[in-house]
Order: C-alpha cells, then structure tokens, then sequence
C-alpha cells in the first residue's frame, strides 16, 4: 500500500506539471471547430453587456450550451479575456482526479482509488483536454461533483447536488443520466423518500426557472441548448453513416433544404422543430438503417481516445488528410500509440464486467448496477444521435474505475495467491 501511495503521488505530480507546461505551451494559442462558436457567442453577448442568450440569437443556427458561453463570459467581465479558461479547467480537472478516487474507494477500495487516480493520469485526452473551450469538462466536473455528494446521502449535499445538476444540464442537457444512477444508488442504500424530492424538484424547478428568466430577457423560453434536432436529422438522412462527418452534409449543402444558410429567417426554434420533425420522418422510413448505424456508432465513439489533437493542433488535419500515404500511416501510427493507455483501461474494464461479474454483484451490487447503468444508458442514449470520438469522454471515468478494480482482483487472484504458496 505504501508503494502504490507512492507511485499515486508521483503519477499525480508529473500530471499537474506536464499540464502545466501544455498550458504555457499554448497559452492563447487559437481555437477551432466548435469552440470558436462559444467564443464569438461569449463576446458577442458580453459586448452587449448582456448574458447568453440574447434576442440576437434568436435568429442563430441554435442555441448552444447557454452554462459554457455565460462563463466565457464571466471570465471576460472578470479578467477581460477568455484566455484563462484553461486554468480553469486545469482546476476541474484535478478536481475530478480526486472524485475518480473518491468514488473508486466509495464503491471499491483505497486501493482501487489509488490505481484509478494513476490511470487517470496516464490517459491522454485528460492532458489536452484543458485546451479546449468545450462543454466536456464543465459539464464533467459539475456532474462528478454531484455524484460525490450524492454518495455521502447526507440530505444537505443532495440538495447542493441537484444545484451543480441544473448548471450542468445549461452545459449539456445530460444531467438526467447522473440523476438516474443516483436514483438506483438510492433504491439500493434504501434512503429516505425525502433525498428524493431533493434530487427532483429543485433541479426541475431550477431549469424552470431559468428558462423563465430567459424568457423575460429575450420573450423566448430558453433552459438549454437546441441542438436536438440538427443532431437527429445528421444522423437521420440519406448521406448519414452515423457520424457527424458524413451526417452533417444535409444541413451544409447549398442545395439542401435543411441547410443552415437556407433558414436564415427563421428562429432557432422553428429551425430546431423543422430539423426533428424531418429526423423522425427519415427514421419512419428507414428504421432498418437507422438502427443498422448503432453497430458502427458504438465502436467509433469507444474507439479513439487522442479527439483533444484534433481541436488543438491544427496540422492534425493535414497529416490525416494528406495523400501521401507514408504521412498518413506516420499519423495512424502516432494514434495507436498514444491511444494505447486508453486501450488497456477500456479491456481491462471490458474483462472485468464480465469475468468477475458475479464478485461484483454479489459483493459490490451498489458500484455494478450503478456505474453500469451509467455508462450503458448514456451509451445508448448517445448514439440515437451521430457520433464523434470525443462523445466517450462522459463514460472515461466509469471505465477507468471498472479497470482499476480488475487490476486489483487480478493482483488479488494471482499474486497474493502465489505469495501464500512461497
């Protein structure tokens, strides 16, 4: 035990100093694809001394993550740049390290803490991840924080708890998972009706009343990001394969009805209904392709785990697009490589799911049923939508947590058991 404390401290040591040093490295280094979006939303409504939404919005594309743009703007009114937010994030981030060892020792043992921190830090996108403007880690740390406070069942964290979960629902309108795994964490602890009503009513009453707070500001009713229906018609459509890349043709081709550019008068909610409303259409059609997709979704979305490159380098496009083959099988190569931490934490937790399934039901049925639940419900929840690579980052720290116990049964099954015949 002292050993692996040690070897924790170390692993945690060089994570916070390598961070440190990307940080500086690409302290105010430019942002691309979706999180130059947030930024021009953040000064947009902060140069209107106004917090995002605002009535000029309401004629965008959608609306997107209102929690996320409204700290972007909180950091310009605070420090008069956005260029901080990644030590924000740094901070979130060591903050969920401790909550993945908190919440492995809850359900496991100090020991699986201490080997899940050390995974933790040897996965890759947990280092670039702080460079990017994204909801992921925001929306992570409110919902880990959550959880943790949950697990304690004191009714006073609860309560605390459905506060970070209404936040976090303005971040990613998925908050409801982390309330699901809680409710089944309840029913198994046999809690008292009450911490139930605390998990529920505020958050409902909470994302209802900012969405009336909105109202007031704008004349709409706004509680979080409409982005629901471009999201199913990029996946419900004849180019879709079930990833954004290919899916999102529909609404970018100058000839498609359902392009951006060809909706311009119409607001973010009509826009939003005639994109679901077509979505389901597609999907009553062909439901067979539709469902065929999610044999491809899964494996795409838990397939690379080094997403965070391709939003802070941009030569990472050029190397994967470049023609020459010897450049892009360098790029391939360099992929595998630093996926293979990743790879490891994602077999591990695989392998014991299901070879100590009956230990963990009979032993932990709380962290089995629970966690499970967690990362098979978003799963399936994610992929009724297109699919990116980064879209696993919710579940990383379930399958890191899963993987640390199996280390520590196959140490337990193995080793303590030759030590005994010696």
């Amino acid at each position: 035990m002292k050993k692996l404390n040690l070897a924790t401290k170390v692993a945690i040591a060089l994570f916070m100093i390598i961070q440190i040093v990307l940080l500086i490295v690409f302290f105010k280094s430019p942002q691309f694809s979706d999180q130059v979006v947030h930024m021009r939303l953040a000064t947009g409504a902060f140069n209107e001394n106004s917090l995002y939404p605002t009535a000029n919005n309401l004629y965008d594309s959608y609306i997107v993550a209102p929690g996320l743009i409204n700290f972007l703007i909180f950091q310009l009114k605070l420090l008069g740049t956005m260029d901080y937010n990644g030590v924000f994030q740094f901070a979130m981030n060591m903050a969920m390290l401790y909550e993945v060892y908190y919440i492995a020792k809850f359900f496991f043992s100090k020991t699986v803490g201490y080997i899940a921190a050390i995974l933790y830090c040897l996965v890759y996108s947990n280092y670039l991840g702080i460079l990017i403007w994204g909801t992921e880690i925001p929306f992570m740390f409110l919902g880990m924080t959550g959880l943790c406070l949950c697990l304690t069942t004191k009714w006073y964290n609860v309560l605390i708890a459905t506060v970070l979960f209404a936040i976090a629902n303005t971040i990613r309108p998925l908050s409801i998972l982390f309330i699901i795994t809680i409710v089944i964490f309840f029913a198994f602890s046999k809690v008292n009706w009450k911490h139930y009503l605390l998990l529920f009513i505020p958050f409902f009453v909470l994302n209802f009343g900012y969405g009336k707070f909105n109202e007031t500001r704008m004349g709409y009713y706004v509680s979080k990001s409409t982005t629901g229906g471009t999201n199913l018609l990029q996946t419900a459509n004849d180019y879709a394969d079930g990833t954004t890349t290919k899916g999102s043709k529909i609404i970018k081709l100058k000839e498609s009805k359902y392009a951006y550019k060809n909706n311009k008068d119409k607001t973010v909610f009509e826009k939003d209904k005639m994109w679901h409303d077509a979505g389901i259409e597609w999907i009553k059609k062909n439901p067979g392709k539709y469902f065929k997709m999610f044999f491809y979704k899964v494996p795409y979305m838990y397939a690379d785990d080094s997403w965070p490159e391709r939003l802070v380098i941009r030569d990472y496009y050029f190397r994967k697009t470049s023609p020459d083959s010897k450049v892009k099988r360098t790029y391939a190569i360099s992929m595998i490589i630093k996926n293979i931490p990743y790879y490891i934490v994602f077999i591990l937790a695989l392998f014991g799911v299901v070879a100590y399934r009956k230990d963990l039901y009979k032993n932990r049925k709380k962290a089995y049923i629970s966690l499970l639940a967690y990362i098979i419900i978003g799963t399936g929840g994610t992929v009724l939508m297109p699919v990116m690579a980064r879209y696993h980052y919710p579940f990383l720290f379930v399958l890191i947590i899963f993987a640390a116990y199996t280390i520590e049964q196959i140490y337990n099954r193995k080793f303590r058991k030759d030590e005994a015949i010696s």
